[in-house]
């Protein structure tokens, strides 16, 4: 019985054998008659059948509320819009590629036309402009890279190029927006116009300001570091706020503005000293022993200089806080107006780390690519404010406040108060450290800033201006102090 049983069996699958080989020959038959594009179509329709036409951005737009648009791409339809004109006209149609473009091609005769049809053909054709920018805004924004493919039916592994390109290629361009003031420097009449605006208001003291500076650490990952130097110790990103960073030194004007920046330190360096390693500082300096320079001459008759913290060397060009100053003294007075308008570049930080959610944690890229992903911040952040003032629309971090607040309250690294005083930047011009004196040029352009920081002080003074003084001094729930009535 079992012999019976098993020949059974063989010839059911010798039947099932010859049964699949004739399926194989008619199929053979059946595509062998059909023309090869025919053939190409099916095989492309079978790749796609599951997949559904990219949602074009004007459609997705158009589901979103403009509060939501706002807290997605950090700026608002108008100026979205005008970024992406501003984009197209400067790098071309063809490459931008916006969605009337493609449009365009849809129906066109010509050989990039004939080229996007094909392409559609085997995909979901090419990826619009308008696509490639809100896709870049998002990740700046901090998304991640799997949200992003997910809402624009991008491939994930074609994110990071994107990303890479749309920053590096379109962000930024100085079409964007320049960084003006080394080309500033050159234009007397540039000047004048940024300390006029730092000279409005109640520090009309101030009439000579161009700029204020600070340094900014911007986290980096510690692969990226290694990736970059190799054997080379990574010690001196080490910053004293308890990470790895880049020391990226910037000027900003009464607008908040970047009109400077140097991103070349490292996280553990002073700023002082990173700073004084830059190009504009020996362009400054130079200008500063010239009595015939833009800084000591022009039609204003007023010398111009930059301000900045008690971090920074006292110069003719850039003029510090006292320090130690008394309560209620007429150097406190100064420190008080002083502060007033240095406090756009805090300001300015504190936009720009509040927009841009990629700054929230440690930039991951090659360090190369951090250069791009800072400038295209500082570049998009101009974009917005210069958006804002044409169209007479103020700019606000509001929608983004919350979202940053739940961000800080994870974080347990210590951010340390104050100011770190370096000791090269003694009023008195000591190192006290055993490394000698400042030069002879340094001790000039020290005695002269000092002599131009004295006569504001005295014409604060003068003008019966001081500290207001406050009292009722309460916290709020988060710490802050609360000012009463004065």
């Amino acid at each position: 019985m079992m012999n019976d049983l098993f020949q059974f069996m063989h010839q059911s699958i010798n039947v099932s054998t010859v049964l699949f080989h004739i399926v194989i020959a008619a199929i053979g038959v059946i595509y062998s008659n059909l023309p090869t594009d025919t053939i190409a179509l099916s095989i492309a329709a079978q790749r796609r059948k599951s997949d559904e036409p990219r949602i074009p951005f004007h459609v997705f737009s158009s589901r979103l509320q403009d509060s939501h648009f706002r807290l997605m791409f950090r700026m608002d339809r108008d100026c979205f819009a005008h970024l992406c004109d501003t984009l197209e006209k400067t790098v071309g149609r063809k490459k931008f590629k916006s969605e009337e473009y493609l449009q365009y091609l849809l129906h066109a005769k010509t050989k990039e036309g004939r080229m996007y049809r094909a392409h559609l053909k085997t995909s979901k054709g090419y990826v619009s402009g308008e696509v490639k920018v809100a896709a870049a805004l998002r990740l700046m924004a901090g998304a991640s890279y799997l949200d992003v493919s997910c809402i624009f039916d991008i491939h994930p592994n074609s994110i990071p190029r994107l990303f890479k390109e749309v920053v590096r290629d379109w962000f930024c361009l100085d079409e964007i927006s320049p960084l003006v003031l080394d080309d500033a420097l050159e234009d007397q009449e540039e000047l004048i116009a940024i300390a006029s605006k730092f000279a409005n208001g109640r520090c009309s003291s101030f009439t000579g300001v161009i700029g204020a500076l600070d340094g900014w650490l911007v986290r980096v990952e510690l692969s990226s570091l290694r990736r970059m130097l190799g054997a080379v110790s990574t010690a001196g990103y080490w910053s004293r706020k308890g990470f790895y960073a880049l020391n990226v030194q910037v000027i900003c004007d009464k607008e908040k503005r970047v009109l400077w920046r140097s991103i070349n330190a490292r996280g553990g360096e002073h700023d002082s000293k990173a700073f004084k390693a830059t190009r504009l500082w020996d362009k400054l300096t130079e200008a500063a022993k010239d009595p015939e320079s833009f800084l000591n001459k022009n039609r204003l008759g007023i010398h111009l200089y930059l301000i900045a913290d008690l971090a920074y060397a006292l110069r003719s060009f850039l003029i510090t806080p006292y320090h130690n100053a008394v309560s209620g003294s007429a150097e406190d007075a100064f420190n008080y107006y002083h502060s007033c308008n240095r406090i756009v570049i805090e300001c300015c930080f504190g936009e720009i780390y509040a927009r841009w959610g990629i700054f929230w944690k440690p930039l991951h890229y090659h360090v190369r690519h951090h250069k791009h992903v800072i400038d295209a911040a500082f570049k998009l952040h101009n974009f917005i404010i210069n958006y804002g003032i044409q169209n007479k629309k103020r700019s606000s971090i509001e929608p983004y406040k919350e979202e940053l607040m739940q961000y800080m309250a994870q974080q347990t690294y210590k951010d340390p108060i104050g100011v770190y005083h370096d000791p090269d930047v003694r009023d008195d011009g000591t190192l006290g450290d055993g490394r000698g004196r400042p030069t002879k040029i340094d001790e000039d352009l020290r005695k002269k800033g000092k002599s131009m920081r004295d006569d504001v002080r005295d014409h604060i003074s003068s003008q019966g201006m001081c500290r207001p003084r406050f009292r009722n001094w309460n916290r709020n729930d988060c710490n802050f102090v609360e000012m009463g009535a004065a």
